[in-house]
């Protein structure tokens, strides 16, 4: 069929101090093969985690997430294929991204929205080897990102990737 959908939940305790304070999460994927050669995909998660905050000092406060991702993918040839996807990501009370940032040596930041923008160039050299080579930007209504020392509102990842498949 040309149209599917699927939805998984991710449901359980995931802080190391607690067992009882459960973090879920909701995944909603949209596929629709338009043509052979061309696929397009949207996603929404949407979390949310019971005194969430406590990892941040906000005691009992409750923590929620979510975002949204669209994808496009053309084939064009049998082992040539682009894509293009594009993200948004919504960290109302800094817990998801904290770690990372903190990490880093920045602020917790909350309302925090993040956007995406990934371009795939993918080849599949033989039946089950596939490579990649991706450009990913990313952009943030703070100063969410650190280079060189010196914080930013956005970044550029290259990345080049080889997976089999078995």
């Amino acid at each position: 069929d040309p149209l599917s959908f699927s939805i998984c939940g991710i449901f359980g305790p995931e802080r190391t101090d607690s067992d009882k304070d459960f973090r879920d999460l909701i995944d909603l994927v949209a596929t629709y093969k338009v043509t052979d050669k061309l696929t397009l995909k949207g996603n929404f998660d949407y979390g949310w985690e019971k005194n969430g905050g406590d990892s941040l000092g906000l005691n009992d406060k409750n923590a929620s997430w979510y975002g949204v991702a669209g994808y496009a993918k053309y084939d064009i040839r049998d082992w040539w294929s682009l894509a293009g996807r594009a993200e948004y990501f919504r960290d109302a009370e800094g817990v998801r991204t904290a770690g990372n940032l903190n990490g880093a040596g920045l602020p917790t930041l909350n309302n925090l929205n993040l956007f995406e923008f990934t371009i795939t160039n993918e080849f599949r050299l033989w039946k089950d080897l596939i490579t990649r080579l991706e450009y990913r930007y990313d952009k943030a209504d703070q100063q969410a990102f650190l280079r060189d020392k010196i914080s930013s509102n956005n970044q550029s990842t290259i990345s080049a990737e080889v997976a089999a498949k078995f």
